[in-house]
């Protein structure tokens, strides 16, 4: 067969507003009011770039449902790019941009497929003269579809290469609509060849091989829960039909949490020197992008005292957001968490015949073999009506033993600042 090449993305989500900010500077929201048009500049940039044969996008093109005109304009003058270096584009609405919703009558570029709400279409795609590859689709009609669309996908097997195109929530994911729900087990014994997902933010390779199953995530995170890179995926299909894929990032601006710890810094010079340190490696890594950072202080040590002083946070705000906005890549501390202790010797409070010493004995009889079961039993008794309500059983019924000697960490810590302050 004739070897071709495709991105596959999803979840652009075109005008979104970036969600859960707070003071903000006005250069840095014109900034975030245009992020979504820069990704798709580079998803198209990387389409000519890399000399793909077409373009599958897994719904959700658009924030919601009535589209802009600015937004639809903008994708007709992408696609337009596209067709101008003869890459063919293959579209599905997701949940978001339903097709119920109001839009634009436009005239789209030659090579432009958008594929029905009523039924599950296939498109061939034409490389030197035969076709290489079908694509399969179908968009949802409004924006909650419960319907299992599985079913509906049949292979044509006159087709060396069978691609499905489908914005659906696998197995039923936590944390994302039950939408066009399927099982893994279900595209994996459906025939095709790869599945381009849609629905789900974050790149998840469901499947590597026979069929390939990925979400290749979001392309630009929205929120301060969609931090780290964000970008699509580069698939390439050989001669011999075997497919290789491979994550490319796309973001333009970049979600990220940064976590200093106060131990050992004897001054608050020496802790603005840390997050300054901090926020020069995170820039290094963010080459020439910008970032939202969520700024979390943890620790105990000597600043404790000051950094819990009225105005400390807003502080500490100020005087970085001055030092790092820039004009072009930047870097915005959007808050500042404070989540530090005082400094205390632990092993000279559990030589004390004391509640507090009682309590940290107790708390290192537990991580001790001999100690564990005994205690951890106990502690599975004391929470049992938790363990055995039915909203929490799924999560706290599986804690592993990991899972309980990070409890006990945590519980130590929390446990030794409520029964004591400054080591009184």
């Amino acid at each position: 067969m004739v070897g071709f090449k495709f991105i596959h993305t999803a979840d652009l989500h075109l005008d979104f507003p970036f969600q859960g900010i707070g003071q903000i500077d006005e250069k840095i929201q014109k900034r975030l009011i245009t992020s979504g048009y820069r990704v798709l500049e580079n998803l198209v940039n990387l389409c000519i770039r890399e000399d793909v044969d077409f373009l599958l996008i897994a719904g959700d093109l658009y924030d919601g449902a009535n589209l802009s005109l600015k937004a639809q304009l903008r994708y007709r003058e992408a696609f337009q790019r596209l067709y101008n270096h003869q890459i063919q584009v293959f579209v599905v609405h997701g949940n978001h941009d339903h097709c119920g919703g109001w839009r634009a009558d436009l005239v789209w570029p030659e090579g432009v497929h958008f594929f029905s709400s009523s039924e599950v279409e296939s498109c061939p795609v034409i490389k030197d003269g035969q076709e290489v590859a079908r694509v399969y689709g179908i968009s949802y009609p409004t924006q909650a579809v419960h319907e299992n669309y599985l079913p509906r996908f049949k292979i044509q097997k006159e087709s060396p290469y069978h691609i499905g195109l489908l914005h659906t929530n696998v197995g039923g994911s936590s944390g994302y609509a039950n939408y066009a729900p399927c099982s893994l087990d279900e595209l994996v014994s459906s025939g095709f060849d790869y599945w381009a997902l849609g629905h789900v933010h974050s790149y998840q390779v469901l499947h590597h091989s026979n069929p390939v199953v990925i979400y290749p995530g979001t392309p630009q995170g929205r929120h301060p829960g969609e931090t780290g890179p964000k970008g699509c995926c580069l698939v390439e299909v050989d001669s011999f039909g075997e497919t290789h894929h491979q994550w490319i990032e796309l973001d333009d601006v970049r979600w990220a949490n940064l976590q200093v710890n106060i131990g050992g810094l004897a001054s608050l010079d020496d802790l603005f020197i840390e997050i300054q340190n901090s926020l020069t490696d995170l820039k290094d890594r963010l080459v020439d992008r910008s970032g939202l950072v969520r700024l979390k202080l943890t620790g105990r040590g000597l600043v404790h005292d000051m950094l819990n002083q009225p105005g400390v946070e807003q502080d500490i705000l100020e005087m970085f957001r001055f030092e790092e906005v820039g004009t072009s890549s930047w870097l915005w501390i959007e808050s500042v968490q404070i989540e530090t202790a005082f400094e205390l010797n632990l092993d000279e409070i559990r030589k004390e015949e004391s509640l507090r010493g009682d309590f940290l004995k107790l708390t290192q009889k537990a991580r001790n073999l001999e100690g564990q079961n005994e205690i951890i039993n106990d502690l599975r008794t004391a929470i049992s009506p938790v363990i055995n309500d039915r909203r929490f059983k799924k999560i706290l019924s599986k804690l592993d033993e990991d899972t309980w000697q990070r409890l006990i960490d945590v519980s130590e810590e929390l446990g030794i600042d409520l029964l004591g302050s400054k080591g009184e």
